[in-house]
C-alpha cells in the first residue's frame, strides 16, 4: 500500500466516489466496505461538506478535510481513467 499512502482524491459525487473506492481497492487498499457504505454518502462540496477528499493517510482509508490533507502533507491526485469494461464495484463486507 506504500505507493498510495498519503494520497487522496477529491470526490465530486456519489458515482465518482464509487469509482474512487474501486481504484483504491485495485491498488491493494483494504476497505471495510460495510462500515464505509453505512457511514459515508460520498460527501461533496455541492452539499457544503468539507470532508470531500477520500484516500489513504497513515495507512487508513477515510474521507478527509482539506485541512487534514494539508496537515499531513498528502498528495491530491485525479482519479485515473478506469476501463469501461470493469463494472461498478460490489463492495463486499470485510470481517
Amino acid at each position: 500500500m506504500k505507493k498510495v499512502d498519503n494520497t487522496v482524491i477529491k470526490v465530486k459525487n456519489r458515482r465518482h466516489g464509487r469509482k474512487v473506492v474501486r481504484w483504491f481497492r485495485g491498488q491493494g487498499v483494504i476497505i471495510d466496505s460495510e462500515y464505509f457504505m453505512k457511514s459515508y454518502t460520498f460527501s461533496n462540496e455541492r452539499e457544503g461538506d468539507t470532508f470531500i477528499y477520500y484516500g489513504v493517510i497513515g495507512d487508513r482509508f477515510d474521507n478527509w478535510s482539506i485541512e487534514s490533507v494539508n496537515g499531513y502533507g498528502a498528495t491530491i491526485i485525479e482519479l485515473p481513467e478506469l476501463p469501461e469494461s470493469i463494472s461498478e464495484p460490489h463492495l463486499e463486507v470485510i470481517l
